[in-house]
């Protein structure tokens, strides 16, 4: 299964009156490095990435580099680009085989919620991201659903990326 989850900062919907697009991105800004679990609806583990993701900023918008290592060794990488439009938050991903992904959501609580649906209705995730202190140091956390429709059948799985900042 080649799964790119990844890969994005989470994207919000944001008014004036509410945090820039800098103050909502800032704490994603940063080396991590970590595990992404893939597991199926009853909590059976299906699969887990060692993942790598830069994001820095380019004038107004953030961009993030990333590599995903699959247990079968295979190594997948993809680009982000974060920006504000018409007052929502946009995460675009590029991944290396040029399949291209548009994310959209919201920030509230202090962590980025992001969702995608495909037009078709055959994919829908749903993602929380955030950056939270602990001991060890800044954690980036990323717990997520996704629903997956093909010929008749439909699989549920739940997603948890847990990385630490590299300095």
């Amino acid at each position: 299964m080649n799964l790119l989850f990844l890969f994005m900062l989470p994207l919000g919907m944001f008014s004036p009156f509410q945090e820039t697009l800098r103050q909502i991105l800032d704490p994603f800004t940063a080396n991590w490095r970590g595990e992404f679990k893939v597991y199926n609806f009853d909590g059976k583990l299906i699969d887990q990435l060692e993942v790598e993701q830069r994001y820095v900023w380019k004038g107004d918008e953030q961009y993030g580099v990333f590599t995903e290592r699959q247990r079968n060794g295979k190594v997948v990488r993809a680009r982000a680009r974060n920006y504000e439009k018409d007052g929502r938050l946009v995460c675009e991903v590029e991944k290396d085989g040029g399949e291209r992904t548009v994310h959209f959501g919201r920030f509230e609580g202090g962590a980025l919620f992001w969702y995608r649906q495909t037009p078709d209705g055959k994919i829908t995730e749903s993602f929380k991201e955030r950056v939270v202190k602990t001991l060890a140091g800044r954690e980036y956390q990323i717990d997520g659903l996704g629903i997956y429709k093909n010929a008749g059948s439909i699989s549920i799985l739940l997603f948890e990326g847990r990385y630490r900042e590299v300095k």
